[in-house]
């Protein structure tokens, strides 16, 4: 027994030894497997294989200098330059927004480039700057993640977003009541009954400070989401230096899922604050881990309250950092103490989730099936209807596939960035004598092959987009890490060059995303959809609304369709947006992270007021009236 015991640490560690060569090989391999299903099945995901490959490949071919190499990076310039530098950046900053400012519902090309140049001198202090001028650097990373944030959630005269409209309502009736209810405003069950940390804290703040409610949600809530990038600079600091800290909490400040769930912001937004301070507990070595250990568990508790998809990430990051640090120990010692600290909050954790879950999910109010019954069922939703809907990939993929690559590939090109630098710096981290490195790098590799695994076995209930705001804050580390240890093996000034130029675009192409930038895209504009909605806009509703009594509909998906017969819709109003005409707006959630898109043409419009009676028009909003004589 002890000579196969023997053997098999001996296999391990041979394993461990040789991880910095199958990890890239393996990288290598999936990037080839992704470009070869991308292009049999002419799904538009090259570029992902693509940017899997070449950095891949880029780290196997200067993996020597890579791994010799560090993230010690110091420009030397005179004060001058210094000073010039920051008076750029508020010029900039302040230009920006007076671009907000004089711009009524569009945020244009200049301010993109503005803001990107800010992202650029930021990187410029962060070069020169030393040690203790890090929270000036930190301060200037704040206000551009507001200005991001909040230059779109205060664009449009409405809610921005789609969520955050029963959030907004729910947290009224909260208000209105002192109590948190069971029913949604739409009456049906409210599940956030259960979890209500969110609608407490907007209420709360609602009713200390007399803001209005959407006031209150972006004050209380996408304040700390902004300020949680604070976190991913001290874990960067305390791994590796001040600069990689300070370039992570940049990177992700203006990463396209951050920007998107900062102006929209919802539960899930708040229970990336709890995520990204956690992980900070956990990599950090407390002088005095038992009362680390109990400020941990407080923040594990409120996290469950917060959100399910949240607090199920946790759970899967900490039992990853777990696992890949007794991996570790097999090869190169563990501290016992805390092994047993690490698993013992694992196991409270885990019991408080489940436990949680039973209550919340399995109640009478909702139904009379079991937890069990629950999960199971949900299982089976998805690996039967959501693979059927996946069945025909160009159906899945189809906004992209009508649109040209072109366009796609640069919607994609920040992320690309991101990407690319991530898995340089993540296969750097593999090889790490520090442990924390070394599992948060295959943490990442962990988390992503969760997101894009279930995507692409059609499985969407874990709703795999909001999982990116928690993988970006390990990614920008990583990614950080990456930048300074590729411009470290350029000589003479162009390191500076290169570095400068990564950040500039990788911020341009994060921040005019359709994912951050849906409501004017530059690019990729039938894919995009706009979550905002113009004054006049909302006073055609509100006028219609005056003018008709009964229920006010919106478009519904199943109207496109040549053979739809308008007989069941006699008696109803029905209101039509111009920019339904130009951009998706009609939409149909066909499942959680499944949403079915058209663009409407004029052929539907011929058809629709061949049925309908035009009652109301402002040039933007149309009211149509489908009478019974119709």
């Amino acid at each position: 027994m002890s000579g196969f015991n023997f053997e098999k640490l001996e296999f391990i560690k041979s394993i461990g030894r040789r991880a910095d060569a199958i990890f890239p090989l393996c990288g290598f391999l999936l990037g080839c497997f992704v470009i070869y299903m991308s292009l049999s099945y002419r799904i538009h995901q090259q570029d992902i294989g693509g940017t899997i490959l070449f950095a891949s490949l880029t780290y196997i071919l200067l993996k020597e200098k890579l791994l010799k190499g560090n993230e010690i990076f110091q420009l030397q310039v005179p004060k001058w330059s210094a000073y010039v530098n920051n008076i750029f950046f508020f010029f900039v900053f302040s230009f920006s927004l007076w671009i907000l400012y004089t711009n009524l519902y569009i945020r244009p090309l200049s301010y993109f480039i503005l803001t990107a140049f800010a992202c650029v001198s930021i990187t410029f202090d962060i070069l020169h700057s030393n040690e203790k001028l890090s929270g000036f650097v930190l301060f200037k990373i704040l206000i551009i993640g507001l200005l991001l944030y909040g230059g779109i959630y205060y664009e449009f005269s409405d809610i921005y977003g789609t969520d955050t409209h029963f959030h907004n309502g729910e947290t009224s009736i909260y208000i209105e009541r002192g109590h948190i209810v069971l029913d949604a405003p739409q009456g049906y069950f409210n599940s956030y009954y259960y979890f209500p940390i969110f609608h407490i804290l907007t209420s709360v703040t609602s009713i200390l400070t007399g803001l209005n409610v959407y006031d209150s949600i972006f004050s209380s809530i996408t304040f700390p989401y902004t300020f949680s990038v604070v976190f991913i600079f001290l874990i960067g600091k305390k791994l590796v230096n001040s600069k990689v800290g300070l370039l992570a909490a940049l990177i992700l400040v203006f990463g396209d899922y951050r920007i998107l769930f900062g102006a929209a912001p919802i539960p899930t937004s708040f229970g990336s604050v709890f995520f990204m301070e956690i992980l900070y507990l956990f990599l950090v070595n407390a002088s005095k881990p038992i009362y680390n250990k109990f400020i941990v568990i407080f923040l594990l508790v409120v996290l469950v309250l917060t959100h399910t998809i949240a607090a199920f990430i946790m759970f899967v990051t900490i039992i990853s950092l777990y696992f890949w640090k007794k991996i570790k120990s097999y090869l190169e010692g563990f501290n016992s103490t805390d092994s047993k600290i690490f698993l013992n909050t694992i196991v409270m954790f885990g019991a408080m989730l489940i436990g949680y879950w039973l209550y919340a999910i399995s109640v009478p109010e909702r139904s009379s099936a079991t937890f069990l019954d629950y999960i199971l069922s949900s299982l089976y939703h998805a690996l039967t209807y959501d693979a059927e809907f996946a069945t025909s990939v160009t159906e899945k993929v189809s906004p992209y596939v009508a649109t040209s690559y072109s366009e796609y590939f640069l919607d994609h090109l920040g992320y690309l960035f991101f990407l690319g630098t991530g898995i340089i710096g993540t296969y750097v981290w593999l090889m790490d004598e520090n442990v924390y490195k070394s599992s948060l790098s295959l943490t990442i590799v962990v988390l992503f092959a969760l997101l894009y695994g279930f995507s692409l076995m059609g499985m969407r209930t874990i709703m795999p987009s909001r999982w990116f705001i928690f993988v970006y804050g390990i990614l920008a580390l990583v990614s950080a890490s990456g930048i300074f240890r590729m411009a470290n093996l350029i000589e003479n000034k162009l390191n500076i060059v290169t570095i400068l130029t990564i950040i500039f675009l990788m911020s341009f192409f994060m921040v005019t995303s359709t994912i951050s930038n849906g409501d004017n895209p530059l690019y990729n504009e039938k894919s995009s959809q706009r979550l905002g909605h113009k004054a006049s806009e909302i006073n055609g509703i509100e006028t219609i609304g005056r003018i008709y009594n009964g229920t006010i509909n919106p478009i519904d998906l199943n109207m496109v369709s040549l053979g739809y017969s308008f007989i069941e819709d006699r008696g109803k109003l029905y209101v039509l947006n111009k920019e339904a005409f130009r951009i998706p707006v009609v939409s149909k959630k066909i499942n959680p992270g499944i949403i079915n898109s058209v663009i409407l043409d004029d052929s539907f419009k011929a058809r629709f007021e061949s049925n309908g009676s035009k009652i109301y028009n402002n040039g933007e909003i149309w009211g149509y009236l489908f009478n019974s004589n119709n």
